[in-house]
């Protein structure tokens, strides 16, 4: 019943069972695409919430499921009564109506994919946690660990001490220079490069100082350390929205993502640079990015070049000689025609 007033269809007006479905297509994107319920479950699944994609009346087969499967025991028997219940009907009806549903050409027919906001998504995943706390599961037993529906406490450091996340994989390079705004390319084992942390819509979650070493990169962190962590593991799990203006844009990943400690400042490279000249970084394309990376280049004027006449090929005069009738094109004498389609053909393979 919380589903259905939230505006979610449930197929068949209700059950009588201890399962119920619901309908995903209510929630569509711009192109048109649906939400499906293999991407509904998957982008549930990192709030805390397990469930699994299931055919509707409708469906065309079980690999294009539209519906979600909700099983009744295994909420009850966590000890969730009505309130709780009302509750999770809640988070799971506003984490699928935050979803952007778009698709991409497949080898066969369009993919259907999806997005979710990166805020709904860590409230989501605060609202499980606590709920989940409120019938006594114990949800801080492994708070420095990586379960995928934590917050994350970052561990407290001294006054003025930095925040220190290693990030390590095969692709933690490419992660890295798509997410923050200075040139990690460029970096050699041991240096260090100030850099920014922006958020989609290009505001500045944080100052940083990024540096290479031996294993793979520590970012060390200024501020908002919990919020970067989550950013950067929403973003390592590849469903969040990076780029207001293209719901296709992705990072390069997964990566690891870990929280190594805190760092004295005095040791890094700190600086209010940080921004390369690169063709793109998350929030670059944010409404509120201010366009520190970019030269600023002079509004384009157009000037009416001289007239210096013609230019003319090697071969015009060839051309002039064989009667070819004569044009202007890009600024050259060409010709265009002789005094036949065969005689055009056969001066061109002579």
């Amino acid at each position: 019943k919380k589903l259905a007033d939230r505006g979610l269809r449930i197929p068949h007006n209700g059950t009588n069972t201890h399962l119920l479905l619901v309908d995903c297509k209510s929630v569509v994107g711009a192109d048109g695409t649906t939400l499906s319920g293999d991407m509904a479950a998957r982008i549930l699944d990192l709030c805390g919430i397990v469930l699994n994609r299931n055919t509707i009346p409708g469906d065309p087969s079980a690999l294009r499921a539209s519906g979600l499967r909700i099983g009744t025991p295994w909420v009850t028997q966590r000890g969730f009564g009505d309130g709780e219940i009302d509750k999770l009907g809640d988070i799971i009806a506003d984490v699928l109506q935050a979803c952007v549903p778009f698709s991409y050409n497949g080898r066969k027919r369009p993919e259907a994919r999806a997005k979710v906001d990166f805020d709904a998504l860590q409230q989501a995943k605060i609202a499980v946690r606590e709920l989940a706390g409120s019938v006594g599961i114990d949800t801080d037993a492994q708070a420095d660990g990586y379960p995928h529906f934590y917050y994350l406490d970052s561990p407290a450091g001294k006054a003025g001490e930095w925040t220190t996340l290693a990030i390590s994989g095969d692709v933690a390079q490419a992660f890295l220079n798509t997410v923050l705004t200075s040139d990690v390319l460029a970096l050699q084992a041991g240096e260090q490069q100030p850099t920014w942390v922006l958020e989609a819509d290009g505001r500045v979650m944080s100052r940083g100082v990024v540096e290479r070493t031996n294993t793979g990169y520590n970012l060390h962190i200024e501020q908002n350390a919990e919020r970067v962590t989550a950013w950067m593991r929403a973003l390592s799990d590849g469903f969040v929205i990076i780029d207001p203006t293209d719901p296709y844009a992705k990072v390069p990943g997964p990566v690891d993502v870990q929280v190594a400690g805190t760092v004295d400042p005095k040791r890094l490279k700190v600086s209010n640079d940080g921004y390369a000249s690169k063709a793109y970084f998350i929030g670059i394309n944010g409404a509120h990015y201010n366009g520190s990376a970019l030269p600023q280049l002079p509004d384009f004027q157009w000037k009416e070049p001289q007239n210096a006449g013609l230019k003319t090929t090697t071969l015009n005069a060839l051309h002039r000689d064989m009667g070819a009738k004569m044009v202007e094109f890009a600024g050259y004498d060409m010709p265009v025609w002789y005094s036949s389609v065969m005689d055009e053909h056969l001066a061109v393979r002579n």
